[in-house]
């Protein structure tokens, strides 16, 4: 009898498992191939339309040209040292000069795409070249090394930080090459990548 009672037991144990087993799978929620899982939280709408295409990352070089030519353009001052800048066909061209404006001396943004050969000098494929001029009067410079500028062309004053080792008196002329960036302070505030006076 007490085998019996065992028996029974175990078969009714057995069976408990297999019914919390096939519960909790009829529970689990199934994705079908054709349908789309939806995250649970969801991006800006402008980050959830990029593609692996657009989701490039940009580096930067700051340097002055020291040599142009129709593939190509030197530049030279940057963290990398001196850099062979490649000009594609689809480079694109931003700022007060464009690609026939470019000359030696002025000091330029390039934007690559990370990649730099390891061949001297190194080679980067310029994704964009960006060229910021200011040309204007120094009218004042600050303790903490930044120039108050105001611009040949009549423009509102700007503030300067400048690059390391270059320095500036007040009364000088000069062309500052800037990143392109202002705040919407009063005056603007600018970084200055290069500077000729």
């Amino acid at each position: 009898m007490k085998k019996w009672m065992i028996l029974a037991a175990a078969i009714l144990v057995v069976l408990g498992i297999g019914f919390a087993v096939k519960g909790a799978s009829d529970r689990k929620p199934t994705v079908q191939p054709s349908e789309t899982a939806l995250p649970e939280a969801t991006a800006e709408p402008e980050q959830a339309a990029l593609t692996d295409e657009t989701q490039t990352e940009v580096y930067m070089l700051h340097g002055q040209i020291t040599e142009i030519t129709d593939e190509y353009l030197m530049l030279e001052g940057t963290e990398q040292g001196t850099v062979q800048v490649n000009l594609l066909d689809d480079t694109l061209y931003d700022g007060a000069i464009q690609q026939s404006e470019l000359a030696v001396g002025q000091y330029a943004e390039v934007l690559y795409d990370g990649k730099l050969t390891r061949s001297i000098p190194a080679q980067a494929a310029a994704l964009a070249v960006n060229i910021y001029p200011l040309a204007g009067t120094v009218d004042e410079v600050q303790e903490d090394g930044r120039v108050l500028v105001t611009p040949t062309d009549g423009g509102a004053q700007v503030l300067l930080s400048l690059p390391d080792n270059v320095t500036v008196e007040a009364g000088e002329t000069a062309t500052f090459y800037t990143t392109g960036v202002a705040t919407m302070s009063l005056p603007a505030q600018m970084n200055a990548i290069g500077v000729v006076k």
